[in-house]
Order: structure tokens, then sequence, then C-alpha cells
């Protein structure tokens, strides 16, 4: 169950042996930046369909 002051990281198709779902409080955020990114074939590729 997800609390009111924390978000949600899931691994994709691609990344599930690399990491795992990790829940992130807010009061842990120092910063964010919101930056354009250009995503590769390959990345589509080991991304799976849910990659964004």
């Amino acid at each position: 169950m997800l609390a009111p002051g924390e978000f949600r990281l899931n691994p994709t198709i691609g990344s599930k042996n690399f990491w795992t779902q990790r829940t992130i409080p807010y009061a842990a955020v120092n910063g964010a930046q919101i930056v354009a990114r250009q995503e590769s074939t390959s990345e589509s590729l080991l991304g799976g369909a849910d990659v964004r």
C-alpha cells in the first residue's frame, strides 16, 4: 500500500534484472528537475512496451 507521503518507482521488463521496486518518501527528495530526453532504439527494445 502506498502512503500519501511517498511515491513508487517500478522496474520495467528491461530493468527488473538490475533493480527492484523502490518506494521513496517525499521528505527524502532534495530536488527535482524535468528535462527533455531522447530515447534510443535500443532503450525502446530493452525497456519493453511500457517505456515512457
